[in-house]
C-alpha cells in the first residue's frame, strides 16, 4: 500500500492548477486501487474526484458539463465540492488543460 498525504486547509484549493493533473496522472498509472479522502471527505476530496470525472468526460466525449459531473458525484457523495472557490478552481484547471491540449504542451 502506498500512502501520500497532501496538506491543504479545509475548504481550500491548491495554488497551482497543474499539480492535481500531475497527481491524477500518477494515480491513473498506478496498478493499485486509490482512495482519496480529506477530513470530511467532501470538499477537497470532491474537488479532486470531480476534476478527474470532468477530465475523463472531456477526453471521451469532447464536451463537458462541470455542473452535471458534480451532480453525478453528489449522487454518491453528498455535498462533494463545497465552495465557490472549489468550483472556480475546477474551471481554471480544465481551462488550463484545454489550452495546453490545443498547443500540445505537457501538463
Amino acid at each position: 500500500m502506498y500512502d501520500m498525504h497532501i496538506f491543504r486547509p479545509d475548504k481550500s484549493v491548491p495554488q497551482s492548477v497543474l499539480s492535481p493533473f500531475r497527481l491524477l496522472k500518477n494515480v491513473r498509472h498506478s496498478a493499485r486501487p486509490t482512495i482519496v479522502h480529506c477530513s470530511a471527505g467532501i470538499g477537497r476530496t470532491g474537488s479532486v474526484v470531480a476534476l478527474e470525472l470532468c477530465y475523463q468526460q472531456l477526453l471521451s466525449e469532447n464536451k463537458l458539463s462541470v455542473l452535471e459531473s458534480v451532480k453525478a458525484l453528489r449522487s454518491q457523495r453528498m455535498h462533494a465540492v463545497q465552495t465557490e472557490l472549489q468550483y472556480l478552481y475546477l474551471y481554471k484547471c480544465l481551462l488550463t488543460f484545454s489550452q495546453k491540449s490545443r498547443t500540445n504542451t505537457k501538463l
